[in-house]
């Protein structure tokens, strides 16, 4: 009897399967490396959320969709943060956090009519960020006061979500302006541009002190000047103004 066909063909299907174990192998290190470099660069800052195609691929095969986003819990039931939302990680969202508003601050996009479709309120909003809209801001504080399960967006998540994030902790939860900056800059806004966005920053906040938006004296002297409650304003919102003011009248904030 020949055994030279058995032989052979023992050794072949050894082979495929010493193949098929291999590329099983070189698959799993393939996604384990290319995890740890995503995940570790978002850390390291030289790799920004939110991820490209391939990287949110990776990321939902190995369950950790949120960072791909850039998505943030801000107030738990209350406020969320991401970068612009493609579908599946609008259903995520929804059925995870029970989003019920949609917020873009990054003009109108597709994955609007899918919001619609989940039940979502939509509120459509295009800022630059060099300069931000004070009747916008209005609105938003008013939203984020008055609604629960909010998520807001722009494209990346890092600077125009970043200003509106900031705006609504240090009116609503007394963060300072450099925290609130410092919180920016975790989420992937700029280091370089600390100088302008604090600009920013403070330029949105007097104007919203002028209009007595969320920031609300106790007290106002009818003689004092207006710009006089907005640097009042200012500093009670970083935490330099003295709580003993006796130069300047009534004009104290408690």
């Amino acid at each position: 009897m020949n055994l030279f066909p058995v032989l052979f063909h023992d050794y072949n299907c050894r082979m495929k399967w010493r193949r098929s174990y291999f590329y099983i192998a070189l698959g799993a290190v393939l996604l384990i490396g290319s995890s740890l470099a995503l995940f570790a660069g978002n850390h390291f800052r030289w790799y920004k959320a939110p991820y490209d195609h391939a990287g949110k691929a990776v990321a939902w095969i190995i369950g950790m969709p949120e960072p791909a986003y850039n998505f943030d819990t801000v107030v738990a039931g209350r406020l969320y943060r991401s970068g612009l939302p493609d579908a599946r990680f609008l259903d995520y969202a929804r059925e995870r956090y029970g989003i019920r508003h949609l917020v873009s601050l990054s003009g109108a996009s597709e994955v609007h009519v899918r919001a619609k479709e989940l039940g979502m309120n939509v509120t459509v909003l295009n800022w630059r960020t060099d300069k931000l809209p004070v009747d916008d801001l209005k609105l938003l504080l008013a939203l984020f006061d008055g609604t629960d399960r909010v998520l807001v967006h722009c494209h990346a998540g890092r600077d125009r979500s970043g200003y509106a994030i900031a705006l609504y902790r240090i009116s609503r939860q007394q963060w300072t302006v450099e925290r609130a900056i410092r919180d920016m800059e975790a989420h992937g806004h700029s280091r370089r541009a600390r100088l302008e966005t604090d600009r920013v920053l403070r330029q949105a906040l007097a104007e919203l002190a002028e209009q007595h938006v969320g920031l609300r004296p106790r007290e106002l002297d009818p003689q004092t000047p207006p710009h006089f409650a907005t640097l009042l304003a200012l500093a009670i919102v970083n935490g330099t103004f003295m709580r003993s003011c006796p130069d300047m009248g009534s004009a104290c904030f408690p």
